[in-house]
């Protein structure tokens, strides 16, 4: 009789994307987050800090808040981990 392992399967992810993170994430600075486009929506696909996503790669501070979205929080908000990730939901280094 084979008993099961007790150890979590690894998250799917296309290996050959350039992407170090899960599929559903992005990486910014050296941890991996959800998806702005997933958070956001499809309009704000740019990340430009832990809690900011952006219609576009870079934003002036003086169109910051009609170019981006903001959801602050320590493992919540747009600082969150990407589904795959399970119950794990802070943002979590590579791999």
């Amino acid at each position: 009789v084979t008993q099961g392992s007790n150890l979590a399967a690894a998250p799917k992810e296309n290996l050959n994307d350039g992407n170090i993170c899960n599929d559903d994430e992005e990486q910014y600075g050296t941890l991996c987050y959800a998806k702005c486009s997933q958070l956001a929506g499809p309009d704000y696909p740019y990340r430009q800090s832990a809690w900011t996503c952006c219609k576009q790669a870079q934003c002036s501070l003086a169109n910051l808040f009609s170019c981006c979205k903001h959801d602050v929080g320590a493992c919540s908000g747009f600082s969150i981990a990407g589904m795959q990730e399970g119950s794990a939901i802070c943002p979590h280094a590579p791999g």
